[in-house]
């Protein structure tokens, strides 16, 4: 225990993410130089070049911040980690005691070192501060809570490989995102944090949003009926109220494959709903070899509960806001 590292907790206040992104400057490379472990430098280059080429035949939200980071950060990456996301996750609404729902939330990520780099930043909006899990460099909203308002996850949800797999289906699946015209969903969700002033106006805004690539939107507000799954992909949209979700769809959407073990994880968190906070829902295979964040977030207590995690052990000390 005595290994533990500290999250760092930064109020960013009205500043933007792209300054938060150079003056952690080092931390920012660290970040971007994770996909040079698996597409080595020369494809990083030109993935992040794709990217940008993709941003510039659109108008997309924060392109400024991306912009900045691009221009001040030494090292390719900005593009593609603001435009691209590759992770699997389990989120569920917890039951408490005070009826108003916790928002457990595991994510999962293929690179190392995701765990102890996480930050708690607390950012203002115009309908209000949120508090967004997050790193350096990156400019969206994967997770996080707005006291008072309400807590959103994204999950990876699964891609269409029309009968290739995985392996072919992955760039079939990046190629229809070259083509949309959406939102990228993690940008959309920081639009949501930032602009929307209630639970309803938040599900509203996520649902009628067109988006680049399929996802899994995972909401909670303040009461014990403010729970919903907004499954998208750039054509279809279903809602619906059930209380957890993971990497796969729960309706008729169409998807060839999704992340590591997404039915077993959906029905172990499901089986500890009433399990009460405290992390104590966490166990395989929700907690799994890719776990790099675990948290709780109950926006009617505008509380969060955040911990770093790799190979399946605790690797930062609890960071607890109440």
């Amino acid at each position: 225990m005595n290994n533990l590292k500290p999250i760092e907790y930064i109020d960013l206040g009205g500043d933007s993410y792209s300054g938060l992104a150079t003056s952690k400057n080092a931390e920012t490379v660290a970040l971007y130089s994770m996909a040079k472990r698996f597409l080595t430098k020369p494809i990083l280059y030109l993935c992040d070049k794709i990217s940008k080429s993709w941003a510039d035949r659109r108008t997309i939200p924060y392109r400024e911040e991306i912009d900045a980071i691009d221009a001040t950060i030494a090292y390719p990456g900005a593009y593609f980690a603001n435009l691209n996301f590759e992770w699997g996750c389990t989120s569920a609404a917890l039951d408490t005691p005070q009826q108003s729902p916790t928002l457990a939330r595991c994510l999962d990520w293929p690179f190392p070192d995701m765990g102890w780099m996480a930050k708690v930043v607390r950012k203002d909006g115009k309908a209000g501060d949120y508090y967004n899990i997050t790193w350096p460099g990156f400019v969206g909203v994967i997770q996080a809570m707005a006291p008072g308002r309400f807590a959103i996850s994204i999950n990876n949800a699964p891609k269409q490989s029309f009968g290739t797999g995985p392996i072919i289906g992955w760039p079939l699946a990046k190629y229809r995102v070259w083509k949309a015209k959406g939102t990228p969903p993690t940008l959309l969700l920081r639009q949501v944090f930032e602009n929307c002033h209630s639970y309803d106006e938040a599900v509203q805004v996520l649902s009628q949003t067109p988006i680049t690539t399929p996802v899994i939107f995972f909401i909670v507000g303040t009461s014990h009926d403010q729970v919903t799954v907004i499954e998208k992909t750039q054509t279809r949209t279903v809602i619906h109220n059930k209380r957890a979700a993971t990497n796969h769809w729960q309706s008729d959407l169409k998807g060839s494959f999704s992340f590591y073990k997404s039915k077993p994880r959906l029905a172990s968190i499901t089986k500890d709903l009433n399990s009460g906070n405290n992390l104590e829902w966490l166990k395989k295979p929700v907690l799994n070899k890719f776990t790099r964040i675990v948290a709780e977030m109950n926006p009617a207590l505008g509380s969060l509960v955040i911990q770093g995690y790799e190979n399946q052990k605790p690797v930062t000390h609890r960071f607890t806001l109440k």
